[in-house]
């Protein structure tokens, strides 16, 4: 196994359980794959598992044990000093490919149901603020997508050369 498929494979067991399913696509068309796709995934991949044979709506995800945190209001040395400041357990940490990192906080447990997860994220985010981090608030929503490891940026912008995996939070 090279070093980019060992990575690639890491990045989703941190996010997903094997036989999930996510979707994945450009921005505006996606539907859904199982997991074990993501490693073809040229573009962006939903942080949580959802139903087969949806989009990424909130009402389709299946399991809420991911966040994405982003700050398009920093620079990207910025956004990765505020977080380390903060000292917050990240699992993941994707280059954007454009003005922002996008750091993903992955949950040993599901948190069941969609409240419960927008109370945390509102408490992280809450958290964060006290460091000055000013998180898009469209990260609340459960099916964001995020670059897949080696997603590759249509618009010509600058490419993240490998992703950064960190293990589940507990």
């Amino acid at each position: 196994m090279n070093k980019e498929t060992k990575l690639t494979k890491e990045w989703i067991d941190c996010l997903f359980n094997s036989g999930e399913y996510t979707c994945m696509g450009s921005r505006y068309e996606n539907k859904t794959f199982p997991v074990s796709k993501i490693a073809e995934s040229q573009e962006y991949v939903s942080i949580n598992p959802m139903k087969k044979g949806t989009t990424r709506k909130g009402i389709n995800v299946i399991r809420f044990s991911n966040f994405l945190f982003e700050m398009d209001t920093h620079s990207q040395r910025e956004q990765a000093d505020l977080i380390k400041r903060s000292k917050i357990p990240y699992s993941a940490v994707i280059n954007s490919a454009s003005k922002s990192l996008h750091f993903i906080i992955a949950l040993e447990e599901d948190l069941g149901e969609r409240s419960l997860y927008t109370a945390y994220f509102k408490a992280i985010r809450d958290g964060l603020l006290k460091y000055g981090a000013d998180i898009d608030v469209a990260c609340k929503d459960p099916g964001r997508f995020t670059r897949g490891p080696w997603g590759v940026n249509t618009k010509d912008e600058l490419v993240e050369k490998k992703p950064n995996v960190h293990d589940r939070v507990q």
